[in-house]
C-alpha cells in the first residue's frame, strides 16, 4: 500500500469503488423513477436509491469526523461538506435556470413579488428549484441536524429517535389514505406543508438515513453475509407485499417512502460497504452518478415533452433511454472540456 493510500485510509477519505458503482446504478434508478417506468411489483425497489445516497454521504462524512482530533477540525469538515454541496447546487441552478423558470413560473412568477420571493426561498430550502434538487439541500440541512445531535447523542440512539420522522414520511406518501381519516392530522400536515413544502422530498426524510450512515461509520464492523442476504430477501418480499397492499387499498399519494426500505437499505449498505473493487476509479463512476442525478430531471422535462408528442404511450422506457444517453453525453463533454484551459471550473458540476 502506497503512502498516499495509507494516509487516505487513515483519514477515512479513500473511496470504495463498489460504493461508487452502487451510486451509478442508483442514479439510473432515479432516472427510471422520474421517467415513470412501470416495473409493476418491482417498481418500489427503485426507491432504495435516495436512502442509499443519504447513507453513503453520511458514512463518508462521519468516517472523516471520527478521525478528527479537535472540534475545530470537525467543524471544518462539516463546512467543507456544505461548501461542496452548495457549490454543486449553485452550478446546476445556473446551468439549468431556463428550464427551471419554465417549470416553476407558476410558483414564482404568477403572484406578487413578495409571493414569488417567498415561494423561491421555500423551494430553495425545503423542496426543489431545478427538478430533483431537493436532495442536495436536504443533505445539507439534515447533515447539520445529525452532526449537532451526534455531539450529545450516540448514533445508535439517534437512529432510533429519527424513526418517527421517517414514519411520518411514509404516512403522507404511501399511507395517506390512513392519515386522511383524521381531520386534525390533515390540518396539521397542511399547516406544515404551507411552510416547509414537503416531508418526503425535503430534509425530514434524510434524518433516519443520515443517522444510519453515522452508525456504520462508527462501528466499522463486518456483518455475517448469510444473515445479510436473509434480511435482504425477507425485506424484498416485504417490500413487494407492502407495495401490493397500499396499491390494493389505494392508500397512496406518492410512493417515495416505504416501511420495508428501512431493513432493506440497512442490509444492502452493510453488505456493499465491505466489497472491494480495484478497477473502477478510471471510469469516474462517482462523478458520472452526480452529473446524472443533478441533470436528469431537467433533461426529462425537455426530452419527455418531445417523446410524448410523438409516442404518447411509450410507458416511460423511451424517455428513460433518451435521458440516459443525454446524461452520459453531458458527462463525457464535461470530462473532455474540463481539461481545456480556462474551463477547469466545470469540475464544479460533480
Amino acid at each position: 500500500m502506497s503512502g498516499k493510500i495509507a494516509a487516505q485510509k487513515a483519514t477515512g477519505s479513500i473511496r470504495n469503488q463498489a460504493i461508487d458503482l452502487m451510486k451509478l446504478v442508483l442514479s439510473v434508478f432515479v432516472v427510471m423513477i422520474h421517467s415513470q417506468v412501470d416495473l409493476w411489483v418491482f417498481t418500489p425497489f427503485l426507491r432504495i436509491a435516495v436512502p442509499l445516497f443519504f447513507i453513503t454521504s453520511s458514512y463518508y462524512f462521519f468516517k472523516k469526523i471520527n478521525n478528527c482530533e479537535t472540534q475545530t477540525q470537525r467543524s471544518k469538515a462539516l463546512g467543507k461538506l456544505l461548501k461542496r454541496n452548495l457549490t454543486l447546487y449553485a452550478f446546476w441552478f445556473v446551468v439549468l435556470l431556463p428550464i427551471t423558470l419554465y417549470v416553476r413560473k407558476g410558483e414564482w412568477l404568477s403572484g406578487s413579488v413578495m409571493q414569488g420571493v417567498v415561494g423561491f426561498l421555500q423551494s430553495l430550502l425545503f423542496n426543489s428549484t431545478f427538478r430533483a434538487s431537493w436532495y442536495i439541500m436536504a443533505l445539507c440541512i439534515g447533515m447539520c441536524i445529525i452532526y449537532l445531535l451526534s455531539r450529545k447523542i450516540k448514533p445508535e440512539v439517534l437512529t432510533v429517535l429519527m424513526v418517527p420522522a421517517y414514519l411520518l414520511c411514509c404516512l403522507f406518501t404511501n399511507y395517506t389514505g390512513l392519515a386522511e381519516r383524521s381531520e386534525l392530522v390533515m390540518k396539521l400536515y397542511d399547516g406544515y406543508i404551507s411552510v416547509f413544502r414537503s416531508l418526503s422530498n425535503s430534509f425530514p426524510v434524510s434524518l433516519l438515513w443520515l443517522s444510519m450512515g453515522a452508525v456504520f461509520a462508527k462501528q466499522e464492523r463486518s456483518y455475517n453475509k448469510k444473515t445479510l442476504w436473509i434480511v435482504i430477501a425477507l425485506s424484498a418480499l416485504g417490500l413487494m407485499a407492502e407495495y401490493l397492499l397500499v396499491s390494493r387499498y389505494q392508500l397512496q399519494n406518492g410512493d417515495d417512502a416505504y416501511l420495508m426500505l428501512i431493513p432493506l437499505c440497512w442490509a444492502l449498505f452493510a453488505l456493499l460497504k465491505d466489497v472491494r473493487l480495484e478497477w473502477g476509479a478510471r471510469y469516474r463512476m462517482g462523478h458520472v452518478s452526480t452529473i446524472i442525478y443533478a441533470s436528469h430531471a431537467s433533461v426529462i422535462t425537455v426530452l419527455g415533452a418531445v417523446v410524448h408528442k410523438f409516442v404518447p404511450n411509450d410507458g416511460g422506457w423511451l424517455v428513460f433511454v433518451a435521458t440516459m444517453i443525454a446524461c452520459l453525453c453531458i458527462s463525457a463533454v464535461i470530462f473532455r472540456l474540463e481539461k481545456c484551459r480556462g474551463l477547469h471550473w466545470l469540475r464544479l458540476s460533480y
